[in-house]
């Protein structure tokens, strides 16, 4: 069974990419071809060549019909993961690329899903925004909680789901919370992004490697098949977002101290981030395989000696910490 996963060279996409191929099923990449995207690709190709199975890398926009028919038309694909898709804050930014991108993109694969292949597996990655923001003393999230548009991404993200859960092909949305990824590497933008979250919210990240796993679960189990599940780490790893914020700054900064962090640049008004209920998602996906302890040890890890060695020099410390919080 060949896999077509779009947005292959994204954070996640790359991570999804492996787990397939190591779960040995072949993979067909999808991708917008840019000097970045191209580099990922050639990493991924390095990585294939450890697996019997092949992965394909194909180009195009997913905003024009014709380059993702061609796939279908000239691959023979199995089932798809639909990962492609402008996040915040750069989908705030461009609202009207990102709209070509995420809702006319995904109209575009879910009507060739039901041209070619409508009892195949198609797996679309969502996301907690659905739900709006969120009061940070409400339950922890369930399923059924009302959607409620609000921004650009999410109300994307809730026409997406529509189109998806209107269609006749044989769909599964997973609703992810925020994920843990090692490899991301935040630009200005997407760290002023991250300060307008309250230090009150309550989160409860998913390792990457575990939202892989559910998607590769998600394509295999045939219990899955049209249901939504809410996607998020063991119940251990409930947190706050200022101790999330915290412990991540500490695996790299030796001997951090609560006041040498710029709270007061964090935002006040409501994030859509909350503790899940997970019970069906773990029960049938079988997905929780780390916590955010294994998160922090992986930041740990990553940083050498030497950066954490020259952390511990005053000037160095600090320009390195106002890095962190742009203006």
């Amino acid at each position: 069974m060949t896999v077509l996963i779009t947005g292959a060279s994204g954070h996640l996409g790359r991570v999804v990419v492996k787990k397939f191929l190591t779960a040995n099923y072949p993979v067909v990449g999808f991708d917008l071809p840019t000097k970045s995207t191209h580099k990922v690709a050639r990493s991924l190709l390095s990585f294939s060549k450890k697996y019997a199975k092949n992965l394909t890398i194909t180009w195009g926009d997913i905003s024009k019909k014709t380059d993702i028919e061609a796939v279908f038309e000239q691959e023979l694909v199995d089932g798809v993961i639909h990962l492609a898709f402008i996040l915040p804050p750069y989908s705030e930014m461009n609202p009207e690329r990102s709209r070509q991108v995420n809702v006319k993109g995904t109209r575009h694969i879910v009507e060739l899903v039901e041209k070619y292949l409508p009892t195949r597996p198609f797996i679309f990655a969502s996301s907690l925004a659905v739900y709006g923001p969120i009061d940070p003393n409400d339950p922890p999230l369930t399923i059924n909680r009302p959607l409620k548009p609000y921004n650009h991404y999410n109300t994307h993200k809730i026409e997406c789901e529509e189109i998806i859960t209107k269609s006749q092909i044989n769909w599964r949305i997973l609703r992810l919370s925020a994920v843990l990824n090692k490899e991301l590497k935040p630009d200005r933008e997407l760290l002023k992004y991250s300060l307008s979250i309250p230090l009150n919210t309550k989160v409860q990240p998913v390792h990457v490697n575990d939202v892989a796993t559910a998607m590769l679960h998600a394509f295999e189990r045939e219990q899955a098949s049209r249901k939504i599940f809410l996607i998020a780490g063991p119940e251990h790893s409930r947190l706050i977002y200022k101790e999330y914020i915290f412990q991540q700054l500490a695996a790299v900064f030796p001997k951090l101290s609560e006041e040498e962090i710029p709270w007061e640049k964090y935002g006040k008004k409501p994030y859509y981030l909350h503790w899940c209920e997970t019970k069906e998602s773990q029960d049938i996906l079988q997905y929780q395989e780390h916590d955010f302890e294994d998160f922090i040890k992986e930041i740990e890890e990553q940083a050498s000696f030497i950066t954490r060695w020259l952390l511990r020099v005053p000037f160095i410390r600090k320009k390195s910490l106002m890095k962190m919080f742009p203006d």
